[in-house]
């Protein structure tokens, strides 16, 4: 599904889809991603650029800032129409101020709601970085949001910005025919699906207590035909999504 609509997309407008990514290792997931598109390219900028344990948004916004700069002295190369940005917002404001390209950012979720601010020199570190990624945020043509709840998240984030508009949606789309045969899900079977990053914040143990305390309040026979099923976003580079991985195994 996924695959089918960048291939229609970039053969109806006849367009060269171009991918920059930061680390070697979304190389992969990416080229299955767009493999029948026969005119794309793929280009891993930032991965040089060293990552620590901690102050990990500041060598965040290192690597997307020399992307920004790869990315606007390929242009020389590369007539380049359209930018979609995702997650981070740095780019936006660095495409903005150096070309005039048009730029759409897609929110997954405002960053300064999820940095925890439990100490002084925390507000005071996240200070600067709460406004770069307002004023970056800012900044893009077109802002999207990937859900209705995540929409009303970002217009509380931006409280204090006049006349600004509710962002639209654009739901993450998903690969159909690459899950068909993971899991045979029967008709004859009740489902209950839970589907989130394997965060701890996600609090996926909440699902899996409710579901057992379901299992006790009704009879084997009954639900003998039911299952839970826990799927996410998994990244075995974040040592939080091994962890987590083994915590909900035990």
């Amino acid at each position: 599904m996924l695959q089918q609509s960048f291939k229609d997309v970039v053969t109806k407008f006849i367009y060269t889809l171009r991918i920059m990514i930061l680390h070697v290792a979304l190389k992969t997931h990416y080229i299955s991603v767009v493999k029948d598109v026969t005119e794309f390219m793929l280009v891993v900028a930032g991965s040089h650029v060293i990552s620590l344990a901690f102050f990990h948004i500041f060598f965040a916004n290192l690597r997307c800032f020399w992307l920004s700069i790869v990315l606007i002295f390929s242009r020389r190369k590369t007539q380049i129409e359209l930018i979609f940005v995702d997650q981070v917002s740095l780019p936006v404001l660095i495409v903005r101020c150096l070309s005039n390209i048009r730029t759409i950012f897609y929110c997954h979720y405002p960053d300064s709601l999820l940095a925890p601010r439990n100490s002084i020199i925390r507000m005071l570190y996240r200070f600067p970085y709460d406004l770069l990624e307002k004023y970056s945020t800012l900044c893009a043509h077109k802002i999207l949001v990937n859900s209705k709840f995540t929409a009303q998240k970002f217009l509380n984030a931006f409280l204090n910005v006049e006349s600004l508009d509710c962002p639209d949606v654009l739901y993450p789309s998903v690969q159909l025919m690459s899950v068909a045969n993971t899991v045979n899900l029967s008709d004859q079977n009740y489902n209950f699906l839970t589907i989130n990053r394997f965060e701890r914040k996600k609090d996926i143990f909440l699902a899996i207590h409710a579901y057992v305390h379901m299992l006790s309040m009704h009879k084997e026979s009954d639900l003998c035909k039911t299952r839970l099923l826990v799927a996410g976003g998994y990244d075995s580079r974040l040592v939080e999504n091994v962890e987590h991985i083994s915590e909900l195994s035990r």
